[in-house]
């Protein structure tokens, strides 16, 4: 499938979605895997939350990407880890959205959010200062939640990442049954990279030998598997500085590194550049 023909069928549906359900789609990937084999982003603008009640005083709330941070990444891995399916959350501003938690292999990987809607007691409950007339009239005209409509919603939503997921992990592994080893090594990486993964680890998944799974893994992908997993870690962690608000300690966490100095220094190597650095830059480029 050519370079915009995945992203296209992923972005027709989700429109759709919305317009029928009168909702605004937001998907957060979590470990940067939302991407083509080569690096390319996918659905670079559906990583923040756009709704006009979501972006009222995002330049000029001091706490904005903390809390929305908080609200949206960490407490959401918390609560789907706990949850395992759609559920309703209402964040720091009084805005109730249902959470899709993505899981593969029982690896939570993409949040889908769907909203936002308005709850009875949310004004009063918001930390936000809502005396904003411009964040209250968006905020008033939001529909109140129906419970009934987002449970079906959130079914729907549901199989829709379930797709998504599909897809990208076609498009990563590709089609070609001669290379089921590369697929599986690719699906592996994907799976796994965050973590303190070894070729030993990478062997048993494939039944092999350690020896035999190294001269795989070099046959199939030109490289040793530990330059393949820093590749893996380095494709993610530009997505990751980019897309999201975390400290430099969390995205280094998040891509498998044992500290933050390590990664530092990796990223130099392979990129030029600290990350801090990088992070930087795309946000002047971006903003």
């Amino acid at each position: 499938m050519n370079n915009n023909a995945i992203e296209d069928r992923i972005e027709i549906a989700l429109a759709a979605l919305e317009k029928r359900f009168g909702v605004s789609v937001t998907l957060h990937d979590l470990r940067g895997t939302l991407r083509r084999p080569a690096g390319k982003i996918l659905l670079q603008r559906r990583n923040i939350h756009r709704h006009p009640c979501c972006m009222v005083q995002r330049y000029d709330h001091p706490d904005w990407d903390v809390r929305c941070y908080r609200d949206c990444f960490t407490n959401c891995k918390i609560e789907a880890a706990k949850q395992g399916r759609p559920y309703l959350k209402t964040c720091w501003k009084g805005l109730t959205e249902i959470v899709i938690p993505l899981l593969e292999e029982e690896l939570h990987l993409m949040t889908l959010f769907a909203g936002v809607f308005r709850t009875p007691e949310g004004e009063s409950g918001s930390e936000f200062p809502i005396s904003d007339n411009k964040y209250l009239n968006s905020y008033r005209a939001l529909p109140l939640v129906d419970t009934d409509e987002l449970r079906h919603l959130g079914e729907i939503l549901s199989l829709v990442g379930a797709g998504i997921l599909s897809i990208i992990d076609s498009d990563a592994s590709g089609t070609d049954t001669e290379n089921t080893r590369n697929a599986a090594i690719r699906r592996y990486l994907r799976l796994h990279a965050h973590e303190m993964i070894t070729l030993a680890d990478l062997a048993r998944y494939l039944h092999l030998s350690p020896s035999r799974a190294s001269h795989v893994v070099k046959e199939q992908t030109g490289l040793a598997f530990q330059d393949l997993l820093l590749e893996e870690r380095m494709l993610r962690s530009r997505q990751l500085l980019e897309f999201s608000p975390g400290s430099l300690e969390e995205v280094a966490e998040t891509l498998g590194f044992a500290n933050v100095s390590y990664f530092s220094r990796v990223f130099r190597r392979c990129h030029g550049l600290p990350p801090g650095e990088f992070r930087n830059r795309v946000r002047i480029r971006t903003t």
